[in-house]
């Protein structure tokens, strides 16, 4: 079939502004404070795997270090500028089988969540993952939270609630992912004030059957078999199951 060449530049120009859309409606800021003794080498190699994982969910990620009260830093939050604060532990916060946190307010939005350095230690000691893989699978799970609207949990992904013995073997190779139904909701919330976009997210709302996870708030340590020649120790990660 023969395309008039005029069609074929208004397509090339419709998608580009599409694409350009996308990329503004789904870019957001992250303002990172460490309150932990993670060293900063560690905190930006966990940056860049969580920004790779959100990344190919369709978001964005400006990372924004903190180490003082710079003008940036004390910008109002909102739902594109989100607060990410490592802590060296938080059973002040959560239980202590409890490896972050998200916290959201009456509307079930939020602009804040946590990373707790104590659980990354023990999980990390207890398993195959390098400890900056795992601080990035940690933060991308609660940003996770704060991008869907509501702290919702899934049944598979990053966004479990606790991660499995084989999904942990998929984050110590790099492998475990967010599901498309996750990344559709994140991006859909994103872009929601973008006209352009909308027929697109009617298109994919059909097609995914989004469904409503039960709200829940914080990710807990795995409760796995350990790899071979590695003990639990029963103040970390409790009582070894599948």
């Amino acid at each position: 079939m023969y395309w008039p060449k005029a069609f074929l530049a208004l397509a090339a120009i419709v998608a580009s502004v599409r694409s350009v859309a996308q990329t503004e409606n789904s870019t957001i800021t992250v303002r990172v404070f460490n309150r932990s003794e993670v060293a900063p080498a560690t905190v930006s190699l966990g940056e860049r795997v969580a920004g790779e994982l959100l990344g190919r969910a369709g978001v964005v990620i400006v990372w924004l270090n903190c180490p003082a009260q710079t003008q940036d830093c004390a910008q109002p939050v909102g739902p594109a500028s989100l607060i990410l604060t490592m802590l060296k532990q938080g059973t002040a916060m959560a239980g202590k089988d409890t490896l972050g946190l998200a916290l959201e307010d009456d509307t079930r939005a939020g602009a804040y969540c946590y990373v707790f350095e104590n659980q990354l230690k023990d999980v990390s000691r207890h398993t195959d993952i390098s400890p900056w893989r795992l601080l990035g699978y940690a933060m991308a799970h609660e940003l996770g939270h704060l991008l869907k609207g509501s702290l919702s949990h899934s049944s598979s992904g990053v966004m479990s609630a606790r991660w499995s013995r084989g999904e942990l073997q998929q984050i110590a190779r790099g492998g475990l992912e967010f599901t498309s139904e996750d990344a559709y909701l994140m991006r859909s919330r994103l872009s929601s004030l973008n006209p352009i976009l909308r027929a697109d997210r009617e298109t994919e709302r059909q097609r995914l059957a989004v469904k409503n996870w039960p709200a829940r708030h914080h990710l807990e340590l795995p409760k796995v078999l350990p790899p071979l020649g590695v003990k639990l120790s029963p103040a970390s990660l409790g009582a070894a199951q599948d």
